[in-house]
């Protein structure tokens, strides 16, 4: 089968609820993407609007279009812009047989269309998203960043390259690789029953790492270990590149315990104290810890300890260093749980 992909850079055309005509009476919740941008032409009453619902059913304006019959509806209207209104939650395996079946049947222009992220500043009519083109398979380097998405039971989670990744840091993980590259193509492959919200969510954090990102949107193979495809990608849709607006950094940036472990640099280990070693005083100290920009411990509280112990895993931690935590490429104080066992 062959295969196709979707490249989407800084704006990934998602367009808003501001849509007329009848694709307005059916219901879907579009997703939300602070790089949409403004896509005056998806209001106009002959605009070719495609509509997928959560549950999967796909409608051509406000008829009823079955995922096969697309093709022939496209040619009709080849050389036309498709606009994609995916509810969040809406199975990635229609939306990309969607975009599969449009390209197919000559239309190349492509937005999905999103909700604001700012309501307020959208303008009662607005529409808004990001806008693809059908185009040729892109040159590939020896080395590959593909991100797998898949479906849990609570959220998404991540692959990259085969390894384990969580979207809290994904974007601060691809900033560190794709600025170490010259190929900045990050391949972004999602199981069928993944939501299209989540895999919006996941374009959204590659572009604005820096990277070009190719959606895979139809079967496709690739291997390697370091995930280099093993064969050529046929067909993609590609959108220029745009610059990301900067999200203000949160203050404070609640992070896990193991996911902080993994930055620390260096580890005191406690003087376990006399007194409770005579007593035979064991267990674990646990504290809030709040870690600055440079990643030394600003100030920490107690939150379950033996007395006898808790005075010397303070002093101790109190000396633990981490690597600065990076968000969207920029370093952000953190809170975490540190638990010292004696």
């Amino acid at each position: 089968m062959n295969r196709k992909m979707l490249i989407l850079p800084a704006t990934l055309l998602l367009v808003f609820e501001g849509c007329t005509g009848p694709e307005k009476t059916i219901g879907v919740e579009l997703p939300s993407v602070d790089s949409a941008v403004s896509i005056p032409d998806a209001n106009k009453p002959d605009s070719l609007v495609l509509t997928i619902t959560k549950d999967g059913n796909t409608f051509l304006g406000g008829d009823p279009v079955a995922l096969d019959a697309i093709k022939g509806r496209a040619s009709a209207n080849a050389g036309k812009k498709a606009y994609l209104r995916c509810d969040t939650h809406a199975p990635y395996r229609v939306v990309a047989g969607a975009v599969d079946e449009l390209r197919l049947g000559g239309i190349t222009e492509l937005a999905f269309l999103t909700r604001p992220s700012n309501p307020a500043g959208s303008g009662n009519n607005a529409s808004m998203g990001l806008g693809v083109v059908a185009a040729e398979h892109p040159d590939q380097g020896q080395r590959t960043i593909v991100v797998q998405v898949f479906k849990r039971f609570e959220g998404f989670g991540l692959k990259i390259n085969q390894g384990d990744a969580v979207p809290l840091n994904l974007e601060s993980r691809l900033n560190d690789i794709v600025r170490q590259r010259t190929n900045k193509d990050v391949f972004v492959r999602a199981n069928g029953d993944v939501p299209f919200g989540d895999v919006a969510q996941v374009i959204e954090m590659g572009l604005s790492a820096g990277a070009r990102v190719i959606v895979v949107v139809a079967k496709t193979e690739i291997g390697g270990s370091d995930g280099t495809p093993n064969q050529a990608i046929e067909s993609v849709l590609l959108v220029p590149s745009a610059v990301v607006p900067k999200i203000a950094a949160p203050q404070l940036l609640r992070v896990s315990e193991g996911e902080e472990a993994g930055l620390l640099v260096r580890r005191v280990p406690p003087t376990y104290p006399p007194l409770a070693r005579r007593a035979h005083v064991t267990g674990a100290v646990v504290f809030q810890v709040h870690i600055n920009k440079e990643g030394n411990v600003e100030k920490l509280q107690l939150i379950s300890g033996h007395p006898m112990l808790a005075q010397a895993a303070t002093e101790a931690v109190k000396q633990w260093k981490y690597k600065p935590y990076l968000l969207g490429g920029e370093p952000v104080e953190v809170e975490t749980i540190v638990t010292v066992t004696f």
